[in-house]
């Protein structure tokens, strides 16, 4: 029965391991449409939010060199 046990054991702990990059991305997701929630409720005029969302379009689609260092 020992045997069974640890078996058992090893095995729960595995899966756990496994899920944990699961749990991790649900996380991640979480966090990051509550800090776009944040930044957009921080907007509160329309203009601004149009401003605001132009530049960063333009930051993700162009990003400055400097952000990845010298290449």
């Amino acid at each position: 029965m020992e045997k069974v046990k640890v078996y058992v054991r090893v095995w729960i702990g595995y899966f756990y391991v496994a899920d944990i990059k699961w749990i991790l991305q649900s996380w991640n997701g979480w966090l990051r449409r509550r800090l776009r929630m944040y930044i957009w409720k921080g907007w509160k005029k329309p203009r601004t939010k149009v401003e605001n969302l132009f530049t960063n379009l333009n930051l993700i689609l162009w990003p400055p060199a400097s952000m990845y260092g010298a290449l």
